[in-house]
């Protein structure tokens, strides 16, 4: 997960920033070394000063709404919204969390409508038992688990930007050398 916690942190440091928009497990690749690869640009923007807007149809003909941020849909007809670095990085917590426990983030919603009205009022997605992160010790699923609750802020303006969250994961993971081997032979 580093690798792509860097490359959203190298995007969205460019000038004008390269927004993601689609970020979920099926857009992260595995090379032959074991690096993470984010593929699927198809949704990026580049960030100017007058951000692009889109409508709520074209976000999901190739958006999923269970990574979505919440304040990327509205309910109200005129509603515009903007995909920015926050909102990469609230994607990227429930990729995180995808990740760890092999199973789409709030599961327990059949359809992508329903988790995404979920998460739009405030619900997140329950911390899983230890044994969901099987490569991971407690001391990291607290520190891990607290990086995921910064990121899916229903706040943007609270969540990390990419770069800290790519420092927390270093830091996470390397208190075992063997996590980042362990986490991509799990996947």
């Amino acid at each position: 997960v580093t690798n792509i916690a860097s490359a959203l942190s190298y995007l969205h440091q460019l000038r004008p920033p390269i927004i993601h928009g689609d970020l979920h497990a099926r857009n992260i690749l595995i090379d032959i070394s074991g690096n993470g690869l984010l593929s699927d640009f198809g949704l990026s923007r580049f960030k100017h000063e007058h951000e692009v807007t889109r409508t709520a149809t074209n976000i999901t003909e190739g958006g999923k709404y269970r990574y979505m941020a919440p304040e990327l849909l509205s309910s109200s007809p005129s509603h515009k919204f903007r995909t920015t670095p926050a909102s990469d990085c609230y994607a990227f917590a429930m990729t995180i969390l995808e990740l760890a426990t092999l199973q789409k983030p709030f599961a327990e919603f059949d359809n992508e409508r329903a988790a995404f009205s979920a998460a739009e009022g405030g619900v997140r997605p329950e911390r899983p038992g230890l044994g969901a992160f099987s490569s991971l010790n407690e001391q990291q699923v607290d520190l891990l688990w607290a990086l995921l609750t910064e990121m899916w802020e229903q706040d943007p303006s609270k969540r990390p930007n990419m770069y800290h969250v790519n420092c927390c994961l270093v830091d996470i993971l390397c208190i075992s050398p063997l996590i980042r081997r362990a986490s991509f032979e799990k996947s």
